[in-house]
């Protein structure tokens, strides 16, 4: 039975075999998905290679024995660096990049069979199940640059986007007790384990569904049990991982304060279509509700728990938008999630009629259709237009580059972004005043001169391979080394088959993942390597600023210049 969160009661309309069909083809879809990867020589290169590198360096931290959160710090959820270690075990089978969406969509998958049994017409389930696939296996965001190229960013900020969603699915679904107290919890512990962000908005959600519906409200306490008891688990298995979680968040909190209303009301302003879209939707919803049955104000305010309950919908469509506002990460497209949300599984599904007994209004169905088509083509759009132009203008010059498997995983190139990201590295091999001339032009470069652009990513991975083979052949790093790298990510440690060094960050971002560091802080943090790579290229000056102003003179004391090309330097530690 429904409990009647954001409708009538209604009968739980899932049947006897679409209960055994829809696992059975999901399943079977999901088979087939596993084999065709595995025959793909690897994935077209993207934006944001550092982040896959990123990735891939904290599953190859695993493998020596270094959990995320205890040994190093992460700025997200470390579930994903276990995924991409899972990924890493597989890398003979398929590219890493490829499983790491795979394996997303298989710890989504029990919850998306459990919801998509439950929804009123087969109809339905095939939304949620598409919905979430687009999401956990779809690598695409809304980014406004006219470029067809793969985003090797996003995946846990997808993910845990499909967690909310699924999340939000079961809040306007029927109930069954004693499954959805491990339902919820398991949820709840991969929004946790993806993105804090999703997670505490998710826990949210869950406190509001308490207060308007008593069976939510037992699910809820019952899955938030189950859940700290899980966490507790964990952190005495890995000696630690859970508490140096809330470390690290404490850590970038401190870090981006005063970032988040900006933050928020720039995506608002980008968003401004669908946001208002929205809010007339509810602006409908109190009016239609306040003509059939008004609340008396002084028994409103007696009982404020009644007048949620008596405005439901509006306040659910209200917490739906929110809620993807809040979570929005990396042009993931949250905002094209909630008409699918509210729409059709939730607060506005039977004002948009359906049921002989209850015909559709006119007016519901045009702003279903205006805050459909504002909120969800971004996204739809984006997925067509980058997929249609990559195989149509890059499918046919693709081609393997072996060189970079160690950096971002098997790759596929296509000649026109090969032939970009050369110009690129002979621009950081090229003179200083050429690189002077360019180093605030984002603007005069398509795509932006920037590290996050397909060429220049390529351009990237290549200069970490070449400066790899310039080691090697001098034999300046071996296996029992410690190595780290001031830079972004740290790609040298799996690329040499060197010792990861403990106690450095996952992603060395300035500002971002990192605050400003002391002499003794920035001495502190390298004392356990053995060598340190330092990058120079691309240009970016916030990158440069913190190592001459925070890192070089902890270089300069303990370490010594022993090779360099147009993009990295490496230091070798002095005798001590």
């Amino acid at each position: 039975m429904r409990d009647g969160l954001v409708g009538p009661p209604a009968q739980d309309s899932a049947s006897p075999s679409r209960g055994a069909i829809l696992p059975l083809f999901v399943v079977g879809v999901t088979l087939i998905l596993i084999v065709i990867l595995a025959r793909l020589p690897g994935v077209p290169t993207g934006r944001y290679a550092q982040d896959v590198t990123a990735l891939l360096d904290g599953a190859y931290r695993i493998d020596h024995g270094q959990w995320p959160h205890r040994d190093f710090m992460v700025p997200f959820g470390g579930l994903v660096l276990v995924q991409a270690w899972v990924a890493l075990k597989l890398e003979t089978l398929a590219a890493p990049f490829a499983a790491l969406q795979v394996t997303s969509w298989l710890l989504l998958l029990p919850a998306v069979l459990a919801l998509a049994a439950r929804q009123p017409s087969r109809w339905h389930a095939g939304l949620l199940v598409a919905a979430v696939g687009l999401m956990a296996l779809v690598p695409y965001v809304v980014e406004p640059e006219p470029i067809p190229d793969l985003n090797y960013n996003g995946v846990y900020n997808r993910a845990a986007s499909a967690a909310l969603f699924l999340l939000l699915a079961w809040v306007f679904g029927p109930k069954r007790a004693r499954r959805d107290i491990l339902l919820v919890a398991w949820l709840l512990l991969l929004g946790l384990g993806w993105k804090i962000s999703h997670a505490l908005v998710m826990l949210g959600l869950l406190g509001l569904a308490g207060l308007l519906s008593v069976p939510a409200r037992r699910i809820g306490l019952g899955a938030v049990t189950v859940l700290v008891a899980g966490l507790v688990a964990i952190d005495l298995a890995t000696g630690g991982v859970v508490r140096g979680y809330g470390r690290d968040i404490a850590e970038m909190a401190r870090i981006n304060r005063g970032g988040g209303t900006y933050f928020l009301g720039a995506l608002a302003i980008r968003s401004l279509p669908a946001l208002a879209c929205g809010a007339l939707v509810v602006a409908w919803l109190l009016a239609r509700r306040g003509r059939a049955a008004g609340v008396p104000l002084r028994r409103a305010a007696a009982h404020p728990i009644l007048w949620l309950r008596v405005w439901r919908r509006p306040l659910w469509i209200a917490a739906t938008i929110l809620a993807v506002l809040a979570t929005e990460s990396q042009g993931t497209g949250n905002l094209g999630l909630f008409p699918v949300v509210v729409l059709l599984l939730g607060p506005l599904i039977g004002a948009l009629g359906g049921r002989p007994a209850r015909p559709r209004e006119p007016l519901a169905v045009i702003l279903a259709t205006l805050l459909a088509v504002t909120a969800a083509y971004p996204f739809v759009e984006t997925v067509l237009r980058r997929a249609g132009t990559m195989a149509i203008r890059q499918a046919a010059s693709l081609r393997r580059e072996p060189a970079l498997d160690r950096v971002i995983g098997p790759v596929l190139v296509a000649r026109q972004t090969g032939e970009a990201a050369e110009r690129y590295a002979a621009l950081w091999h090229g003179s200083e005043a050429a690189k002077a001339a360019v180093q605030n032009a984002d603007v005069a470069f398509s795509g932006g001169l920037n590290a996050t652009e397909p060429a220049m990513s390529l351009a990237w991975a290549r200069e970490v391979a070449a400066m790899g083979r310039l080691v090697r052949e001098r034999d300046l790093v071996r296996p029992a080394m410690r190595v780290t790298t001031i830079g972004y990510v740290e790609p040298f440690g799996r690329l040499l088959g060197a010792i990861p060094t403990p106690g450095t960050r996952l992603w060395l971002d300035p500002w971002r993942t990192v605050g400003l560091l002391s002499a003794e802080e920035a001495r502190a943090t390298l004392a356990p390597a053995d060598a340190v790579f330092v990058q120079r290229c691309p240009l970016k000056p916030q990158l440069q600023d913190m190592i001459a102003h925070m890192f070089q003179a902890a270089l300069d004391a303990d370490f010594a210049p022993a090779a360099a090309t147009g993009c990295y330097d490496l230091w070798l530690r002095r005798p001590r």
